[in-house]
Parts: structure tokens; sequence; C-alpha cells
């Protein structure tokens, strides 16, 4: 039988259900505190998830609106040619790259070892 994980939210709920607990208006308070917390930091890590999710949706749209139909690209030379994305890393690019193979919006071939990004 395989166990799960108990959350600190769950923990915090089963806490609040104790009778010894709720007699205890502190301490009923700090956990209601917690709890919000809790809450806070999801909103927080959803809000930033957004963000980064629009934010490379634009440097995708940059990479493809940046390459020539045809033409073989390596991502050092993407890099090099597309000034959108010439602070990022490689591996941020080919993250980025990944995203585009999957949305069919570029084609990747690998030849000897190596990785070369097209139009679709």
């Amino acid at each position: 039988m395989e166990k799960t994980k108990v959350t600190k939210r769950e923990m915090f709920e089963r806490l609040l259900g104790l009778p010894t607990v709720q007699a205890d208006d502190e301490l009923v308070a700090f956990i209601e505190h917690e709890v919000k917390l809790l809450d806070n930091k999801k909103e927080a890590v959803s809000a930033r998830k957004m963000k980064e999710t629009s934010e490379n949706a634009a440097l995708i749209d940059a990479i493809v609106e940046g390459m020539v139909a045809g033409t073989d690209y390596t991502v050092t030379t993407l890099i090099n040619s597309i000034e959108a994305i010439s602070e990022l890393s490689t591996s941020k690019v080919t993250s980025l790259l990944k995203n585009a193979l999957n949305d069919g919006r570029v084609v990747r071939d690998t030849t000897k070892g190596k990785s070369v990004y097209r139009l679709a």
C-alpha cells in the first residue's frame, strides 16, 4: 500500500480539528496565519510561472520570426543572429526551441550528433 505525503496545509487542518487546539485562541490564530502564508506562497508561485510563460512565448516568437525558411540553424547561430536572444544561454534557447518544436513551429534534425533547427 502506497503512502501519500501529508502536506503542511493538511497538518494544520488536522490541528485545527483538535478540541485542545480550538480551546487555545493564540494557537488557532497562529495556525490560520500559517495557512494564509501558504496561500500567499502558492499565489506568488502561480503568478511567477504565468509571467515566465508569457516571456517565453515572446522569446519563441522572436526566434521563429528571426529564422529564414529553408535555412538550418544551430542553437549558437540562432543566439548570434537574433538580437532578442543574444544574452540567453544555450540551454535556455534549447528549451525554448523544444517548446517551439512541440508546437510544430520548427523541426529538428540531428546529424553527426549536432542538432539543427529550421522552420516547419
